[in-house]
Formats: structure tokens, sequence, C-alpha cells
């Protein structure tokens, strides 16, 4: 009972300021209507008309509770492994609410365990149907009403499977019977990051012919056994030996990049399982240091956890050939002191590089001695009138490599001289016209006339075979022939005619 005492006079025909009352309705009360009555007693001047001295107001009462529910996990999940969520929900008031249940139905990829309320004093009563989880308040007892600011949690666990790699998100609603003012605060989401296990692999294989001078072209395919996808992202490592010169990486999908002989190719898509993924092609030039083999090898990598480490990295070896076809060519003069000068090229028309040292052997017959061998590049040495000069450079096709062999001509007038010389390179295989060795004349000859004082001494040179090289091979160059004609002229005067070719 509320009364309110008013001292002063109240003049006729005149309103006293209104009352204000406050008055609380307890969180316990059912929805219902309330009906409110005041009235008004003068304390001195009697009231002709009591009748109007009482008034009564109706109101509503209704329930309103806020519920609000929390979804949360903690630590690590792992594939196979098991999470545990904790739904917390909260009475915000500011009713006491009633006929609470909360409701979680768990994505693909989790598989529901057990669902219960937390604690030994749990007013939770849960059931499991398929991947839907329920639990309602305790219908009987004080736990059939949850009081405002009260909180009560419940405890869901549940298995992950593949589904859930790489995250799963997990929702819970609540509702009651008592009307809820802010329903936006009824169901919260979890996100659960869920570590990947798969098996990657890499097979690594090429394309066609790798030669020496030309492109080659590697294919590397990437796959996923599982028992989880990736998420990605999934990096490819092409580690290219020496002789091998990157050109491009491509693979639909992949993001290619090389620096100091390392090609990284990344994919920031998953990779399902039993899926693989799009193929990386690498081209590369052929340089002579690969031959006559390399050995590539790649690996790939992610984030994820491997089950199967061995087969990450996979290496291709390739058995690199050379083409060369080269040619010698030995042209020469002979002085007025019967020494001759030897001009020896070796040339290389393609379409490979040589592969390694070219070696030219020139053994000098009966009646020519050494004198020198020199050349750019060449280092020569003779020994029991042979001469062996290496060029230990390579020669790239199109190109050429001399050197200039000096021996005094011994023999009698009237000799026939045959001089030959061949040239050796790793990765040659000699041509049927290129034995010069068996049959010189195969190789062309050059001749020099010692006549008599009357007449000229000539010498010519001659262009050897040419060689196709695939393993070893000779190559070949130049002939002498010296011969007299009648006469009885003295040699000096013969020395002091032209000396012609």
């Amino acid at each position: 009972v509320v009364t309110c005492l008013r001292s002063a006079d109240l003049a006729a025909a005149t309103d006293a300021p209104p009352i204000t009352i406050t008055a609380a309705i307890p969180a316990t009360d059912p929805a219902q209507s309330v009906v409110n009555t005041a009235t008004v007693t003068p304390e001195l001047t009697p009231d002709p008309v009591p009748e109007n001295n009482t008034d009564s107001v109706t109101n509503d009462v209704t329930r309103s509770a806020d519920l609000a529910i929390d979804k949360s996990h903690s630590g690590a999940v792992d594939y196979l492994g098991n999470v545990t969520f904790t739904l917390a929900v909260t009475n915000l008031g500011p009713s006491t609410s009633e006929g609470v249940t909360v409701t979680d139905t768990l994505p693909a990829g989790l598989t529901p365990i057990s669902a219960a309320g937390a604690g030994p004093d749990s007013v939770w009563n849960c059931a499991v149907t398929g991947q839907a989880v329920s639990c309602e308040l305790a219908s009987a007892g004080p736990g059939s009403i949850l009081a405002v600011g009260a909180a009560e949690a419940i405890i869901v666990t549940a298995q992950v499977g593949a589904e859930a790699v790489p995250q799963v998100v997990n929702s819970a609603t609540v509702t009651a019977t008592t009307p809820d003012p802010n329903p936006a605060n009824n169901t919260d989401s979890d996100a659960v990051n869920v570590a990947a296990v798969v098996d990657l692999s890499i097979q690594k294989s090429h394309t066609g012919e790798f030669l020496v001078g030309s492109q080659g072209t590697f294919n590397l395919q990437v796959s996923n056994a599982g028992p989880t996808q990736d998420p990605g992202p999934i990096t490819v490592v092409d580690t290219l030996p020496v002789g091998l010169q990157f050109v491009s990486a491509t693979g639909t999908g992949w993001s290619c990049a090389e620096a100091s002989q390392l090609v990284t190719c990344t994919s920031a898509e998953p990779l399902a399982i039993g899926v693989a993924a799009a193929p990386i092609s690498v081209v590369v030039d052929v340089l002579p240091a690969a031959y006559p083999q390399a050995v590539n090898s790649a690996t790939v990598s992610s984030a994820a956890t491997d089950t199967d480490p061995q087969n990450n990295t996979d290496s291709d070896t390739v058995t690199v050939t050379a083409r060369v076809d080269i040619s010698v060519t030995k042209t020469g003069s002979i002085t007025l002191d019967r020494v001759a000068t030897w001009n020896i090229s070796v040339a290389n028309g393609g379409p490979s590089s040589t592969v390694g040292p070219t070696t030219v052997t020139d053994s000098l017959p009966v009646g020519l001695q050494f004198v020198s061998a020199s050349g750019d590049g060449w280092a020569c040495s003779e020994a029991n009138n042979t001469v062996t000069c290496t060029y230990a450079n390579l020669i790239p096709a199109g190109s050429s490599a001399g050197l200039t062999l000096v021996s005094r001509v011994t023999a009698a007038a009237g000799t026939v001289i045959v001089n030959v010389a061949n040239a050796q390179t790793p990765a040659a295989v000699e041509s049927a016209s290129a034995n010069c060795a068996a049959d010189a004349a195969t190789c062309g000859q050059g001749s020099v006339r010692v006549p008599s004082a009357a007449s000229p001494l000539a010498l010519t040179g001659s262009e050897v075979a040419r060689l196709l090289l695939l393993a070893f091979g000779l190559l070949c160059a130049g002939a002498w022939v010296l011969w007299s004609s009648a006469g009885s002229h003295p040699a000096r005067r013969w020395f002091r005619r032209q000396v012609q070719g």
C-alpha cells in the first residue's frame, strides 16, 4: 500500500501535481492482467461526490527473458581426433525463462559422440539423433526454470572426419517458451581449424631427347592419396643440375619462379583426396656441361602432416646426347730452307657444341721432322715425331679452333710422304669416310714437287672429310708428295725460285 499526503490546500477547480508510483514485477510472475486502484480522501473538507474519489487501471503483465548462447572449444583439433564443444546458455532477464531447449546440428566432418550437461548437478536432458543434438532444461524441480542471471553449460563431444579439413563451423541455437526480446544472440557459431593429414607424392619425367644445344622438357605431377584433402598452399621445388639452364615453368593453377637453379612453383588451391594437380612443365636449355647424363630432382611439400614423406621427392635421369658435324682443314707452305708450316683448323658445323676436349694427333712420317706446334687455347707436345695437341675449350656450333704445326722437310727427292692429322673428341662416332689412317686418299692429298734447278717447289693443301659426332671420331688432313725431275742444276738456285701453293 502506497500512501501519499498533501498538506497544502487545493483550490477549487485546480489539479494537484501528479503522483508517479513505480512498482517491480517479480521475475517469476506469470503473464497476467493486473488491476491497480487508487483512492483520494479529504482530511477536513467534506466531499459532496465521493463516487469519483476512486479510480482503477488494468495492466497486462508479460514475461520476457533474453537468452544468450556462447559456443566454444579449446585445444588443437586433428583428423580422427575428438573435439569438445562447450555451449553456455545465460538468462539476461528480466523474467525467468521456461521451456529452454538447445539444438546443435553438427555439420559434415563431425560425428557426435555424446552430449550432457556440465557438472554433476546438470539440469539438462540431452539426446543425440543422427547429426542432431538436442538438450532440454529439466522438466521438473527447480531446474525447470532458468533464473535471471543464471548460466548453464552443455558439453558436446564429436569425432573429426576428413570433411572437416581444413575448417568446420558448428552452430547451436537456444529457444524457450518464454518470449525473448533479443533473438539475435540466440545462435552462436564456432569455427574449428582441423590439421590436414595427407600423402602427397610427386612424379617427375621428361619428354623427348635432351640434345646439347637444344631444349628439353620435364613434367612434374603432384598427387594426394589422402586421407584428407590438402587445403594448400602446395609448393614444388625443382633443383636443376649443372648443364640445364632454366627457360620456363608453367602449369594451370601454379605460380612459378626461378632463382639460382631452383624452380619454385606454388598452388593456393586445395588438393582433394585421390586427385592429381595440374601438371607442371619445366623447359630447360641443354648445355654441354650436362653431357652425358643429368639427374633432375623435385620435391613437393605443404603445411599439412604427410604420412609418407618418402614419396615427396622424385628424380629423373636423362641421357644427354651431342651431335656435332666437324671438319678439319689442313693447308701449308714451305720456305726456301725446307721448313713446312701446316695450318690445321677444326670446325664445328653443329647442331651441338662439343662436350669435351678436342685432341689433334699428327704422326709425322719419315721425311718430316717436328719443329713446333701451337695455337690459341691449344696445348701441344711431341714424342717420337708424333704431335699431340689438345684444345680444352668447347667448340660451339658454327665455330672453329686452329693451330699451326711447323716441321722440317728431310726427305730426299722422289719420296712420297703421306701426312695424316686425326682429331678426337668425346661423344663422337666416326663416319665411314673419315678413317684417314686406313685410307689417306679419302681425305685428299697435298703434294710438293722438289724439282731440278729449273722447276719450282710447290705445296698444296686439301680439305679433309667431315665427321658426324656421336661417340668418338677421327678427323684427318693433308698429304704431301715430294718428287724430282731429271737435271743437275744446283739446289741453291732452286731455293731462290718462287715457291708456289
